[in-house]
């Protein structure tokens, strides 16, 4: 429950900035500020690759996501810098827009806004965007609306950073239960695990096996006379066997059937006198 609760916790942290930068990332296009598209689209990359880490729990993917949650506070909080005028920053450069002259789209187009423009226009790049002399009315003036996302972004990027946190911890409490190499094998709890090393050097290659089974089809066609021959010798030897076992079964009888007759003679002889003996006493 405790590791799906953390997975949880940071799929909703990187749902949300995805929501909150695909957002961030649509005004950015129509201000053309080059430099914050750039890094919010890396940002929307390390996004899917925590979102994917965190959803099939791939420590290598959520330590990358973690790194660059760093990165991105740091990025934020220089855009805030930027936009508060901070030392010697300056929100009316050309820092973020490349040079191309560009400012956010809130400065003009932001709720309630209206901008004046000045009527001599003289620029020397007719491709640079004019810009206001001032704007007037607006609900909530650009740069707080820039400091604003910025600070969501800084947010956001700490609940992401607790939930990789959470998560690395549950694969190290993990790795914890058991040792690689000096493991104490007399602990019901504490599992010895030896590394298992494979080698591949010993996989015949396309021609190896080739060769190897021409080579085995040569010795069988070799070895199929001898073992005819084996097979027939064995044969013969076992029906000489028999013979003999034969013989002797005969030999042993013939003594049985001689006492027998003997036997016979001796008992016909016996009765033979018995009966001269009985006639000789009638006389």
């Amino acid at each position: 429950m405790g590791s799906c609760t953390r997975r949880h916790f940071m799929l909703s942290t990187c749902l949300l900035q995805m929501i909150t930068i695909i957002e961030r990332q649509v005004f950015d296009f129509l201000g053309y500020m080059w430099a914050p598209i750039l890094v919010n689209f890396f940002h929307i990359i390390f996004i899917i690759l925590g979102f994917y880490g965190a959803y099939h729990f791939r420590i290598k993917y959520i330590i990358t996501y973690l790194i660059w949650s760093f990165i991105w506070i740091g990025w934020n909080a220089f855009l805030i810098c930027f936009y508060l005028n901070v030392g010697i920053l300056d929100r009316d450069s050309d820092l973020l827009n490349l040079g191309t002259g560009s400012v956010s789209w809130f400065e003009v187009n932001g709720y309630g806004c209206k901008p004046t423009y000045p009527v001599n226009i003289t620029s020397d790049d007719p491709f640079r965007p004019i810009r206001p002399e001032r704007v007037d009315d607006c609900l909530l003036d650009y740069t707080i609306v820039e400091i604003v996302q910025s600070g969501v972004q800084c947010a956001l990027a700490l609940l992401g950073i607790l939930g990789a946190i959470l998560i690395s911890y549950i694969f190290l409490d993990e790795d914890d239960r058991f040792d690689f190499v000096n493991g104490d094998a007399k602990s019901p709890q504490h599992t010895v695990v030896h590394p298992m090393y494979v080698s591949y050097s010993s996989i015949p290659t396309s021609a190896s096996a080739s060769a190897t089974l021409l080579s085995n089809k040569h010795h069988n066609n070799h070895q199929a006379p001898l073992n005819n021959n084996n097979h027939n010798h064995q044969i013969h030897a076992q029906q000489q066997q028999l013979q003999l076992q034969q013989q002797q079964l005969h030999h042993h009888q013939q003594p049985n059937n001689f006492n027998s007759n003997t036997f016979l003679i001796h008992t016909n002889s016996i009765s033979n006198n018995s009966h001269s003996h009985s006639h000789s006493q009638d006389w």
